[in-house]
């Protein structure tokens, strides 16, 4: 079977995708980010870099003074910095999920994520 290499016309496929082998076309990504878009990354970066000239530091120095915020923050009990603080440095912890039959014993065990798409999965089926 010969593959169909030729770039089909997508107007009006709402899914963005050709619809004869079924992959999204280049430059028609649905609710994606846009071609020469930056990621967070480099807008935050750029950002360090606008503020350390604006108060004559280095972009090292502004990351010292939010990372010094965070440990404090972290220390004096908010939660939400301690847990993003935690992720950053050690990842986030694996979450699963344990299946048992009838008898008891455990069937397999899944990621969390994979939990929640058979999930979606049966929720499609009704």
């Amino acid at each position: 079977m010969e593959k169909n290499t030729e770039i089909t016309e997508t107007i009006g496929n709402d899914t963005g995708k050709d619809p004869v082998t079924g992959q999204f076309v280049a430059g028609n990504s649905l609710g994606g980010r846009t071609a020469g878009s930056l990621d967070f990354k480099t807008k935050w970066n750029i950002f360090i870099d606008k503020v350390a000239k604006q108060n004559n530091m280095t972009p090292n120095e502004i990351d010292e003074q939010l990372l010094t915020v965070a440990f404090k923050k972290s220390k004096d009990g908010d939660y939400n910095f301690y847990r993003d603080t935690q992720d950053r440095v050690f990842g986030k912890p694996l979450q699963t999920t344990e299946l048992t039959g009838k008898n008891g014993k455990d069937l397999f065990t899944i990621k969390q994520e994979e939990k929640a798409m058979i999930d979606s999965a049966l929720l499609n089926l009704n």
